[in-house]
């Protein structure tokens, strides 16, 4: 196949087959200040695209992989940052600066005719999120207080269950 430059777009290939036989699924622009990132999910994926001219927006789309429906819409031109995770049981969390300058996690809630809805788990605080990862029914989020690194614990519903215990010396990042 004939590639083109500055093609952003998203194909489905079968292994074993010839790669002129892709399907593409996704086509997000072919302008070169556009940057697609793929995010996996379970039966889902998300196609974040960023376009990076005089402003950032960035626009977030979910598929359903098994419905051969097109991927619809989540956000639409957003001037804040927002870094999705599809969980796999379809929930879509968030971290964004929307409205919190020192960041917050939501769940983003798709709505069929209107923007959709921003739905706080960790609000933001005082201080900075420096980092967050999701494992298993636990949302783990890093903030540095008074010089020391600190790890609150929360579910997924947000409610706060505790703090992981770091020696005061010792700097935590989080990796997901």
């Amino acid at each position: 196949s004939t590639r083109k430059p500055h093609r952003s777009a998203v194909v489905r290939h079968r292994l074993g087959t010839s790669f002129d036989d892709d399907e593409e699924i996704f086509f997000a622009g072919t302008s070169k200040s556009l940057r697609l990132h793929i995010v996996p999910g379970h039966g889902l994926l998300g196609f974040l695209v960023q376009d990076f001219e005089e402003k950032t927006l960035t626009d977030f789309y979910l598929w359903n992989m098994g419905d051969g429906a097109d991927p619809r819409m989540v956000v639409k031109a957003a001037d804040f940052k927002i870094v999705p995770l599809l969980l796999k049981d379809d929930r879509i969390l968030a971290m964004t600066d929307r409205d919190a300058p020192n960041l917050r996690i939501v769940q983003l809630r798709p709505q069929s005719c209107r923007e959709s809805e921003f739905v706080d788990v960790v609000p933001t605080g005082d201080s900075a999120i420096q980092g967050s990862v999701v494992a298993g029914e636990r949302i783990f989020v890093s903030y540095i207080r008074d010089l020391q690194t600190q790890v609150d614990i929360f579910d997924l519903s947000g409610r706060r269950l505790g703090q992981l215990p770091v020696n005061p010396a010792d700097t935590v990042r989080l990796l997901g």
